[in-house]
């Protein structure tokens, strides 16, 4: 049985991939013959986001090793990992944020853009949830349809129940206060948290990007304190020219050991280099403090111009932390995107913009893999 605690998209807040516990599994018994699927468990709607386990949950009086799932139905399921018989069996509880006899539905049709490029037939809850696991809270972002209106919400719902916690669920209405003095506020109906939700610091990330296509969406990184629920800061890539999606197939943005957050940004203009708030096709360095997120750090490539005409997004991937190196580069951060490009980049100095070359990074590997609709491990 996994013991090891699965609480985030990708198993850390780095987003390796690795499970550093793993005691057991080796290519040797993961095998056709010993390694494979045990039972299955039907739920409502398409799962777009990775599974979280925590193990150890007393549930009605008994310890339950839980797997927790989420739906494009705006469900969240809490299911028992090892038993789907006797008085373990299946599902622990269920909890549906819809409500269509007052109107209240998952987005679709006219209140879903890009069908054509999402292909969901509904967009409920799409991103990975996150658990804390000493507060025994699961957070997760759902999106409804209230009589022709789209929301995003924030849940906090107890692992043991999908009780709403207190506060809970507040609606995701940020702003954005451009250098002119111009204030934006999110449109739901535009948006897709597709990114894994980052619990960091006692704070709970949602990060945004269009529904696909580009639909008049802008990219958003917005965070709430994970007791309040209150808001603590706002930041738009591309608040002037818009655009500047945050996709990255899924994965949730990445975290150093000084708190600092990281994440790429699809196809927008790019002016920063001249004074301007436009960043498309590049990666990100935001630091939070108590009450706002600011951008302090960024890497764009000499050719986002190309890459932002063609299509090719950095943020089909998303970014990996890399644990402290030797060298005069301890603090390393790997991007790449559907160029299939390879960008090691100084976290402590990403380099900014180039209009020659990337020089100025650590190393670039170009063309190294082929398009990369995920995340490095």
């Amino acid at each position: 049985f996994g013991q090891a605690k699965v609480t985030t998209n990708r198993h850390d807040t780095a987003r390796t991939g690795l499970n550093q516990a793993e005691t057991i599994l080796t290519p040797t018994n993961v095998n056709k013959t010993q390694f494979g699927r045990l039972f299955t468990q039907p739920v409502d709607g398409y799962i777009v986001g990775q599974p979280l386990y925590l193990p150890n949950v007393t549930i009605g009086g008994k310890l339950h090793n839980v797997v927790y799932v989420a739906t494009l139905h705006d469900s969240v399921y809490a299911f028992d990992a090892d038993h789907n018989t006797g008085t373990n069996a299946g599902l622990l509880w269920q909890v549906n944020f819809t409500n269509p006899g007052a109107g209240i539905t998952t987005a679709s049709g006219a209140f879903l853009p890009c069908p054509n490029v999402h292909r969901f037939p509904e967009s409920g809850i799409v991103s990975t949830p996150v658990i804390d696991p000493d507060a025994k809270t699961i957070y997760v972002v759902a999106k409804t349809n209230e009589n022709g209106t789209v929301f995003h919400r924030l849940h906090a719902l107890d692992v043991a129940s999908g009780a709403e916690r207190a506060n809970s669920p507040v609606p995701i209405l940020a702003s954005f206060t451009m250098n002119n003095g111009t204030v934006i506020q999110i449109n739901n109906l535009h948006q897709m948290n597709r990114p894994g939700l980052l619990l960091s610091n006692g704070v709970v990330y949602a990060t945004f990007g269009s529904n696909g296509c580009n639909d008049s969406n802008r990219s958003w990184v917005i965070g709430y304190d994970a007791t309040t629920l209150a808001l603590t800061g706002a930041f738009v890539a591309a608040p002037e020219g818009g655009l500047a999606s945050i996709w990255q197939s899924g994965a949730g943005p990445a975290v150093d050991g000084a708190g600092n957050i990281y994440a790429s940004t699809g196809e927008a203009d790019f002016d920063a280099n001249i004074g301007g708030q436009d960043f498309g096709s590049s990666i990100l360095r935001l630091t939070p403090t108590a009450t706002s997120l600011s951008l302090t750090d960024y890497f764009t490539p000499f050719d986002e111009a190309f890459i932002s005409l063609n299509d090719l997004d950095l943020s089909s991937a998303g970014v990996v932390v890399l644990p402290d190196q030797p060298g005069p580069h301890p603090h390393l951060l790997i991007a790449t995107g559907k160029q299939g490009r390879v960008y090691l980049i100084d976290r402590d100095n990403m380099g900014h913009f180039n209009p020659v070359d990337n020089s100025q990074i650590v190393q670039e590997l170009p063309q190294t893999v082929g398009g990369m609709f995920s995340t490095p491990a």
